[in-house]
């Protein structure tokens, strides 16, 4: 079920308290790595953290408006010095990674070769953040299989898979899934 041309992704606004908490996040990633002697991979700035708990916080919020139950977290957590390969979700037993990228009008997201290399999630969800409209837009999901398939991107920062648009698949099809209704 690819998306049509009439698909309206989900939209989650972005309130005071998520930009908090993902502030916190992404300062505390920062500092970790710093004082781990880490170096980033893919955008390891603070920008980039922000940016991706952001997201992390709208597919959360999402979950939660639709009535999905057994979400763990891993994404969040009190020490972020040891380098982890756990997915950013598992919810009912399925591994969910969540990218979170600013299209600026591009037909489609990365997914930072190095990280796909060292482990792929069952399923990978890719968030647009809209920072003038104050919103994180839920364009879609793909299974983690199907990425190495994607062609190849060495022209970016860090080398990537592009993922057209036209290959994700609704997010109310990830809601059935998942065990909720869409």
């Amino acid at each position: 079920m690819k998306l049509s041309v009439k698909y309206h992704p989900p939209e989650i606004i972005i309130t005071e308290n998520m930009r908090k908490r993902a502030d916190r996040e992404a300062k505390k990633i920062v500092k970790a790595c710093k004082e781990a002697g880490m170096k980033p991979r893919f955008g390891g700035d603070y920008r980039s953290h922000y940016i991706g708990k952001l997201g992390e916080q709208a597919f959360l919020l999402f979950l939660k408006n639709k009535g999905i139950k057994n979400v763990e977290i891993p994404a969040i957590r009190s020490d972020y010095r040891i380098l982890d390969h756990r997915p950013d979700f598992i919810v009912n037993g399925r591994e969910i990674e969540v990218k979170t990228q600013i299209k600026s009008g591009k037909s489609y997201f990365l997914y930072p070769i190095s990280q796909f290399q060292k482990y792929y999630p069952d399923l990978v969800v890719f968030i647009d953040y809209r920072v003038r409209e104050n919103k994180c837009v839920l364009y879609g999901y793909i299974q983690g299989w199907r990425i190495e398939f994607m062609k190849k991107d060495y022209s970016v920062r860090y080398p990537a898979y592009r993922i057209p648009e036209s290959e994700l698949s609704k997010m109310e099809k990830l809601l059935l899934l998942l065990g909720g209704v869409a």
